[in-house]
């Protein structure tokens, strides 16, 4: 889904159980490459999906985000990719959900470094 959050563009999906939007609302912004983010979120969804056992969560993408979430092992529904300023429907099964490559370690080295 996209809108505004305190003015600024934004991403974001609810995720839904029995069909009925659930109080976990995960916020995304603009900018979705910062990893400490993407790592919280994939650990969200995955003890999310772990937890009330559901097996698949849908996921309104903006074009902007599709690759995002694309990384996490969500995958465009057929037909589900319309006009461009439009929202994209995407799936993403429990048995595909996956840590991106080299997501996070990087600001953890980082960090560790700073320390000593």
């Amino acid at each position: 889904m996209s809108g505004r959050f305190d003015g600024d563009p934004c991403a974001f999906f609810v995720i839904a159980i029995d069909g009925k939007p659930s109080l976990e609302a995960i916020y995304v912004p603009p900018e979705l490459r910062n990893q400490r983010l993407g790592s919280s979120l994939l650990v969200a969804m995955a003890a999310m999906m772990h937890t009330e056992q559901i097996s698949q969560i849908q996921i309104r993408a903006t074009p902007e985000s599709v690759r995002f979430f694309e990384r996490f092992g969500a995958e465009v529904v057929p037909g589900g990719s319309p006009a461009p300023h439009e929202w994209t429907l995407m799936e993403l099964d429990s048995g595909n959900l996956k840590r991106p490559e080299n997501w996070f370690e990087g600001n953890v080295a980082r960090s560790e470094e700073s320390i000593n």
